[in-house]
């Protein structure tokens, strides 16, 4: 059995897939390897098999569960909705809104907007425009900072209840999407983001 971190990266080629193993050499002195292969999954450890996308979940969680921490004590949005929001809209940091302008929560800009401080995407209008932030770490200060309005009077209401927090979000006009806090709550149970509260 492994007990060090093996990795499939999987590659297509001319519509193969092709495994690449990353590990120790020496494990356990033997050669012989006893690994499932499954096209689009990563072998992580201890012969646990995961989803490659749920794999780029826990790493996003492990990213910023720190920040979510922090901006709890400084702002009390409780870090299991602001994570699971976090995964939600900027597609766990891999969304093309995240990567081109390090908005994490689909935040967008009213007013004097133009290219230097936002991105023209359309979402519930054509002319829809979505914040830039020089960090990710300022998308996560905005986010609180937003959620500090009146009408998001009820969630801070919520204080540790995630299922509150999710419906009041909803309510509050956060999200058009009708299942947005079906999502959310989905998001926190399956990657256990309560813990973090």
């Amino acid at each position: 059995m492994y007990n060090k971190y093996v990795l499939y990266v999987v590659f297509f080629l001319t519509g193969l897939s092709v495994p690449y193993i990353f590990s120790d050499s020496n494990v356990n002195n033997s050669t012989k390897s006893e690994i499932l292969v499954k096209t689009d999954t990563i072998f992580i450890s201890d012969n646990k098999i995961i989803n490659k996308n749920d794999y780029l979940v826990y790493q996003y969680i492990e990213r910023f569960k720190k920040v979510a921490i922090y901006e709890y004590g400084k702002y009390g949005i409780l870090p299991s909705v602001k994570l699971a929001q976090g995964i939600l809209e900027s597609g766990y940091g891999k969304s093309y809104l995240c990567k081109n302008t390090n908005n994490h929560f689909g935040i967008k800009c009213f007013g004097e907007c133009d290219d230097n401080n936002s991105i023209n995407m359309e979402d519930d209008d054509p002319n829809d425009r979505f914040k830039k932030y020089t960090s990710s770490w300022e998308s996560y200060r905005d986010h609180s900072l937003l959620l500090q309005k009146n009408r998001y009077e009820k969630c801070l209401k919520c204080r540790k209840d995630y299922k509150c927090w999710s419906l009041n979000l909803k309510k509050s006009g956060y999200a058009t999407s009708k299942k947005y806090t079906e999502k959310i709550i989905n998001i926190i149970e399956k990657y256990e983001l309560y813990k973090y509260d």
